[in-house]
């Protein structure tokens, strides 16, 4: 069995602490003054564990010294090494982890990490007490054994195996290693009651020869070589974590197969002769390139002190104005007073105070200033950690808030600046009569002025403005009500107006609407007529003076008197008729003429209507005189005339003043006879000239017979013929045609016609006597008959008044 063990290393699963800063002290004192000086104004001389190995390493080759490092502000850096032989005390002596040496720290933690110089450190030599026996046998060779002992010194000799080989010893190495833990962990591995001897140097055995068993104080080193098993031992080494490492190590060996036994032992006292360079109850120093090496307590070096981080609590109450009351955290140690500082941010400047107490009342500050206070308990000349706060005085009260300007939906504000500082403002507001307050809510103003918008019509607001620091420190606010104006009312019409009155009507669609009045007001040619304030949102205007126009004005009022932005419109009441009118015509036209109304007007509009006032009017026009005339009109046709009365164009016109006319009729033109017989005539006639488009024009037909004496007339609307029937045969009529326009007529125009004649044979027997011979018989008598009978008949019958014929035949 082979037991090595190597390099001591000592770790920790983890390791806690708070936060500790360094400090490289000049002074060069003993270990126990530096101690002494590290527990007055620091907290001890420095521990080295496997955190700050190298922030230590890198505070004692820089500059400048007694500057303090933590990992917080120690970085890497091209360092330059200065005076590598330097030595500085740390937290490490022998003495002071009793009997387990250089386990404790001066401050009492353990020791977790260790980098000796090589060599280093020298431990104290012991006394050992050698125990040995003769080798021992085993059961195939049988070996014969002697001891000697010279000067303190045990050698073997005389061992002779079963192959005649002669093993010699040197002398031995018998010193034991004096780390108990390293002693308690060699019991525990080996777990048998074999003694271990040094093996003496330069001793050879042979791979036969049965072996004693030694205990190893020195390092060995083995080699083989052959059958044969080579040991070397060199002189005692110490334990250590360089690069220097020495080993101890124990062998247990047997190339046989044949059982070890143990032979009756005996026991010699060995007095070991202690190191020269060894120190009783060393301390330790830091060498400057890292390395560990002891020293004489008494000597005089520089050391380096540790001190944990001060983390205090500072808090400031009362705040006032001008003021405050300052308080914080008690810090550890030798502290002689705490410097408070004053720091005030804007305009800058800054303050200090000496106390020793843990509080502090601030005094004469400005308000509504921001303040940094940094309070640093001063140790030893030496400056901790400071503490640190910020706060603000409150800001003076806000004076002389004024309304600037109102709107219906923003009120614009200002007031006077406070003493002191701020910030910026704080603008609050809230619906009604409330004691309005500054919250971070409100909105922000750099100047003394501010515009809010988005409000409510006709609202009551509370207004709160407060200076502020901090954003979230507010002074006193300053406060002031208002109301905001109302809108201006919508849908103002005049309606159901007549001549001598005006009926308005108004809408406002504001929340508030219900609490306001309104402010009526009519005009007349920048005069005022009417004034009123109401709370109804409709009024009747009467006594006016009719076809007048009237501005008439509405605003709401809120609050009595805080009134909204008006609204104006043209109002009119309704003008009177004309009067006498009177309408004069032509053929083609037709003069219209009338009196004034009664009131006033702006102008008149005459419409022309033909044939009925029914369908749309033909003609209108506008005039301002009294007067119209109508032209290029229809013949024979009827015309309506409407005069209506204005005040303003399409603006409540009057009732129309109303006359209708004929145009004078026309004669109709080309009459004729489409159909005739024995007894009946068919008529057609054409319409007057420029009489197209004349509804239902009358007509008057007759006829006469001048022979028989009778005849007829008729009235016929709208048609241009006429059927007569009941007519004589082979009579002649005379038949006419003409126009009415309703009591005018046209003058006739006529036409003749006979109707077909059914002839009678009328025979009439004369004689002609005569007292003149053959008178009769003359063919000039006979023409005179004929001449004079025919004159006879036309005087009788006419000359074509019916149908008739005589015929003279003689009789034979």
């Amino acid at each position: 069995m082979m037991l090595l063990l190597g390099p001591l290393f000592l770790a920790a699963a983890s390791v806690i602490w708070a936060e500790e800063q360094y400090y490289l002290v000049s002074l060069n004192d003993t270990w126990d003054n530096a101690r002494n000086y590290c527990q007055m104004c620091y907290k001890d001389l420095t521990t080295i564990t496997p955190g700050n190995v190298q922030l230590i390493q890198n505070l004692i080759i820089q500059i400048p010294v007694s500057q303090n490092f933590t990992a917080q502000n120690l970085t890497a850096q091209n360092f330059t090494a200065q005076n590598r032989s330097s030595a500085y005390w740390i937290g490490l002596r022998q003495n002071f982890s009793g009997s387990l040496f250089w386990s404790q720290w001066s401050n009492g933690a353990p020791v977790i990490y260790q980098n000796w110089y090589p060599g280093r450190p020298i431990l104290k030599k012991m006394d050992v007490r050698m125990l040995t026996s003769p080798p021992p046998t085993t059961s195939t060779a049988g070996t014969t054994a002697g001891t000697t002992s010279t000067a303190g010194t045990t050698r073997t000799t005389g061992t002779t195996g079963t192959t005649g080989t002669t093993g010699t010893t040197s002398n031995l190495f018998n010193e034991m290693v004096q780390c108990p833990v390293l002693k308690k962990l060699i019991d525990c591995l080996n777990g048998s009651d074999y003694l271990v001897t040094a093996i003496t140097h330069n001793t050879s055995y042979n791979a036969s020869t049965n072996y004693s068993i030694t205990p190893i104080s020195s390092a060995t080193s083995f080699s083989t070589t052959g059958t044969s098993t080579q040991f070397r031992t060199s002189t005692p080494a110490l334990l250590s974590t360089s690069a220097n490492t020495y080993s101890s190590m124990l062998l247990v060996s047997s190339t046989s197969a044949g059982l070890v036994t143990s032979p009756p032992m005996s026991t010699t006292t060995v007095v070991q002769e202690t190191d020269f360079d060894y120190i009783e109850d060393s301390c330790v120093a830091l060498l400057s390139f890292g390395m560990w090496r002891e020293k004489h307590c008494y000597e005089f070096l520089p050391f380096i002190c540790y001190d944990d981080r001060f983390f205090g609590e500072v808090s400031i109450s009362n705040v006032t104005h001008d003021g405050g009351f300052l308080s914080w955290s008690q810090a550890p140690g030798n502290i002689t007073h705490y410097r408070v500082e004053q720091n005030r941010v804007n305009p800058p400047n800054t303050e200090f105070r000496m106390v020793t107490d843990l509080n502090i009342t601030l005094q004469d500050l400005v308000p509504g200033t921001q303040y940094n206070i940094k309070v640093i308990p001063v140790k030893c000349d030496r400056d901790l950690n400071p503490q640190n706060i910020s706060f603000s005085t409150l800001p003076m009260d806000i004076s002389n808030v004024s309304i600037v300007n109102v709107q219906n939906t923003s009120v614009f504000i200002n007031w006077s600046a406070p003493i002191g500082g701020r910030d910026n403002y704080s603008v609050n507001w809230l619906e009604g009569e409330n004691q309005t307050l500054c919250t971070e809510k409100g909105s922000i103003s750099t100047a003394e002025q501010y515009n809010i918008t988005n409000l409510i019509p006709g609202q009551l607001y509370s207004i709160a403005v407060c200076a502020v620091v901090n954003k979230t420190i507010f002074g006193t606010p300053g406060r002031i009500s208002v109301y905001t104006k109302p809108s201006r009312v919508t849908t103002l019409i005049s309606a159901n107006n007549m001549s001598s009155n005006i009926l308005a009507m108004w809408y406002s669609s504001d929340r508030q609407a219900s609490d306001y009045c309104y402010h009526v007001v009519l005009m007349e040619n920048s005069t005022t007529y009417e004034n009123f304030s109401i709370s109804s949102t409709r009024i009747n205007l009467s006594n006016l003076t009719a076809g007048t126009q009237y501005n008439l004005t509405v605003s709401a009022i809120v609050n009595g008197s805080l009134e909204g932005e008006t609204l104006t419109i043209e109002a009119y009441t309704t003008p009177e008729p004309v009067n006498n009118l009177t309408l004069t015509a032509t053929h083609n036209s037709i003069n219209a003429n009338w009196d004034l109304p009664n009131g006033s007007y702006y102008n008149f509009s005459v419409e022309l209507y033909l044939n009925s006032m029914n369908n749309t009017a033909n003609l209108t026009e506008y005039t301002k005189e009294r007067h119209y005339s109508f032209s290029n009109l229809r013949s024979t046709a009827l015309y309506f005339v409407n005069v209506i009365t204005h005040v303003k164009l399409d603006k409540y016109p009057s009732k129309p003043a109303s006359g209708s006319c004929y145009t004078l009729p026309v004669s109709p033109a080309n009459i004729s006879v489409t159909f005739i017989n024995s007894t009946t005539v068919d008529l057609k006639w054409e319409p007057p000239k420029n009489s197209e488009g004349v509804e239902n024009l009358n007509y008057n037909v007759t006829y006469k017979s001048f022979f028989w004496g009778s005849g007829s007339t008729s009235n016929e609307t709208g048609t241009n013929k006429k059927t007569i029937y009941g007519l004589q045969t082979g009579t002649k009529y005379n038949f006419g045609v003409s126009v009415y326009a309703g009591q005018l007529q046209s003058a006739p125009i006529f036409i003749n016609y006979t109707t077909v004649p059914n002839f009678k044979n009328v025979t009439l027997t004369m004689q002609c006597s005569s007292a003149t011979s053959l008178y009769c018989k003359e063919g000039s008598t006979k023409t005179l008959f004929e001449k004079e009978l025919k004159k006879k008949m036309i005087s009788k019958f006419g000359d074509d008044d019916i149908v008739w014929d005589v015929r003279i035949k003689e009789r034979n």
